[in-house]
């Protein structure tokens, strides 16, 4: 019985977050494919970067969902994405996107699983938009 109710708290819980509504998203300056290198940036390059929208990130043939958008002191965003996972269902995780000065490079720090393991991807920006 205890089992049987956390379980279902848990997907109300889960539920709950799925359907949050999203607040603001990512700045323009962000707008834009992002590849890990200039062969990633080339015509037909799916994988090896980001393609960011205002309130979506795509890496290849996967999308994730920008939930929520908090600007730091340092000027990087902490951005909350609802990523689909096949078998285990949506994860939601936080990541920090840091712009360099002259906005061609983005620097994307992800903290993931149970041991909070950070993965840390700098890009540049395809087809400089400024």
């Amino acid at each position: 019985m205890i089992r049987a109710t956390l379980l279902l708290v848990g997907l109300a819980a889960s539920s709950a977050a799925l359907a949050a509504p999203r607040t603001g998203g990512f700045p323009q300056e962000y707008w834009g494919r992002w590849g890990g290198s200039h062969e990633g940036c080339s015509a037909g390059a799916v994988h090896g970067g980001l393609t960011i929208a205002k309130l979506s990130v795509r890496d290849g043939e996967f999308q994730g969902d920008v939930r929520k958008v908090v600007r730091k002191p340092n000027g990087s965003l902490d951005v909350t994405e609802n990523w689909p996972e096949q078998d285990e269902g949506p994860t939601t995780f936080v990541s920090n996107y840091q712009l360099s000065k002259d906005r061609k490079s983005l620097t994307v720090r992800t903290t993931f699983g149970p041991d909070n393991e950070v993965e840390i991807e700098t890009l540049i920006r395809c087809g400089a938009m400024q």
